[in-house]
This record gives structure tokens, C-alpha cells and sequence, in this order.
């Protein structure tokens, strides 16, 4: 039998056992007995959820938690930008004074007026602010898509889209409108729950778990007494992701002939010497 041939059958075998043992695990998850009552163990079935999208895109070269989610989940609204979210951050952003003159990196308002862009980012925060409040329950679905978007974000000098460190840790990631994607606030949420035990977005429990899409829910700000829009993420929507995402990498996989079960391999070897 030509080499090429058996290779290729090997390979998609092994494709075949990962994507087997992947089923097994979204079944398992989904299956388990929870009281809709119970919503510290329907956070638990969240955090497994989205660990295991996180397992999937350590299986996939090249592609991080939120890019996975674009090009493989079918969730046609991953690619929208979070008003709602963006608006929360901007306004937090504009009211810090001051700085620190033993920080490295000064508070970002103080960085933003040095640079001359605070004026762009409260005309953003304005537009924001309109377009949040044109209607009284608000869906992703009315978020603008990010090409639409980025027209808004304040540019530099050579065109490009503004981006600073949101607080005085450089070790995090800057602040861009990329960061306000779906797809990244996701991922966001992810680390929440994997590493703080907690959503990003309020408490565990929300309205409607029989959703099957994330939905804004109107909450009161316990200390400001502000009324916000905060994301929820149902299990039904969480479960979708992890299906369709599968079957899409699956795909990908035998079309591009690509050995999950080596990467994996890879990647536990790595992880001894980090």
C-alpha cells in the first residue's frame, strides 16, 4: 500500500478518537443532573463549557480561544462590538484624574490627554452613549459588526486605531477596539470563571436560562445605583459553541491534514518546560 495512503488513514483515525473523546465530553457535560435552582452548579457546567472550547483551540495551530470562536463556531454575532461593554470602559476611563509618579505607565486618562486623544475618546463615548440608549431592551444583534465599527475608534497619526494599557500592569494586553469584540469578551469570561470562580458579568444566576443566544439583562449598580446592561451567557448558547465548534475543526482537521492528537502531545511536552 502506498505510504502516503497509510499516513493519511492513520492520520484520520486519530482525527477520528480525538473528535470521539470530544463528544464524549460535550455529552458528559451536558448530561450532568442540575436543578435549574441550583445556580452554583449551573456556573460549574459554564466553566466546563467554556474549558472546553479552550481545549479545542490548544488543538488547533495557530488559532487562539477568540479567533477559534470566529472562524469555527457559526455564531454570526462573534464579530460584533459590545456597546454596552465599551461604554462601561469608557467611562470609567475618562473620570480617573491624576497619576502616579512612581507608576511606569501613568493612569490612561493622564496618557490619553498627554497624547491629545482624551477629546476623540469622550466624542466616542457620546456616540456610544446614543446608540446604547436608542432602544429599551437591547440585543447583540444590534451591535455594529467590528468593520463597521472601527470607524468611530480614535486614530494616530498613521491611521491606525489607538491603543494604551488600560491600567498601570503592562503585562496585560492593550486596549483596542478588538478588545470589545464578542468573541474576545468571551474569552474574558472564560478566564473569569476558570480562575476566579466567578462571571465577569454578575452573579452565576440570570433571567430566562432557556435562552439560546447572550442577552443584555438591565442590572442596578449596588453602589452607584446606576442602572447597566450586563451579558449573559446561557447554557443552551455555551453548548451550541462547543457543538458546532467541533464539528467545524473536525473539518479542518482532515482538509488540511493536521494530527491533533501530535499537537496535544506537543503541547504536554512544552507545559515541563515553562
Amino acid at each position: 500500500m502506498d505510504k502516503s495512503k497509510t499516513d493519511s488513514q492513520h492520520r484520520n483515525r486519530r482525527i477520528s478518537r480525538f473528535i470521539d473523546t470530544f463528544q464524549s465530553h460535550r455529552d458528559h457535560i451536558r448530561s450532568l443532573e442540575i436543578s435549574k435552582s441550583d445556580a452554583y452548579a449551573r456556573a460549574y457546567r459554564r466553566i466546563l463549557y467554556v474549558t472546553f472550547l479552550e481545549a479545542l483551540s490548544n488543538s488547533v495551530p495557530n488559532f487562539s480561544f477568540a479567533s477559534l470562536i470566529e472562524k469555527f463556531s457559526d455564531w454570526n454575532d462573534s464579530n460584533r462590538i459590545s456597546l454596552p461593554e465599551l461604554q462601561k470602559v469608557l467611562q470609567e476611563l475618562l473620570k480617573e484624574k491624576g497619576s502616579n509618579a512612581e507608576e511606569e505607565v501613568p493612569k490612561p486618562s493622564t496618557w490619553l490627554e498627554t497624547n491629545s486623544f482624551k477629546d476623540r475618546f469622550e466624542k466616542l463615548l457620546e456616540w456610544v452613549e446614543t446608540e446604547v440608549h436608542k432602544t429599551s431592551q437591547r440585543k447583540i444583534s444590534e451591535d455594529p459588526f467590528f468593520e463597521d465599527f472601527v470607524q468611530y475608534w480614535p486614530k494616530d497619526c498613521s491611521g491606525n486605531p489607538v491603543c494604551f494599557h488600560y491600567t498601570s500592569e503592562k503585562k496585560l494586553p492593550k486596549l483596542g477596539p478588538e478588545r470589545f469584540k464578542h468573541s474576545h469578551l468571551l474569552y474574558g469570561e472564560r478566564n473569569a470563571l476558570a480562575h476566579e470562580f466567578r462571571s465577569r458579568f454578575g452573579d452565576f444566576d440570570g433571567p430566562d436560562e432557556d435562552e439560546d443566544e447572550p442577552v443584555y439583562c438591565p442590572t442596578e449598580n449596588l453602589l452607584t445605583g446606576q442602572q447597566t446592561l450586563e451579558l449573559l451567557y446561557p447554557e443552551k448558547f455555551l453548548y451550541r459553541l462547543c457543538d458546532h465548534t467541533l464539528c467545524n475543526v473536525k473539518c479542518y482537521f482532515v482538509k488540511n491534514e493536521i494530527d491533533p492528537i501530535e499537537i496535544i502531545n506537543s503541547n504536554s511536552r512544552s507545559y515541563l518546560v515553562r
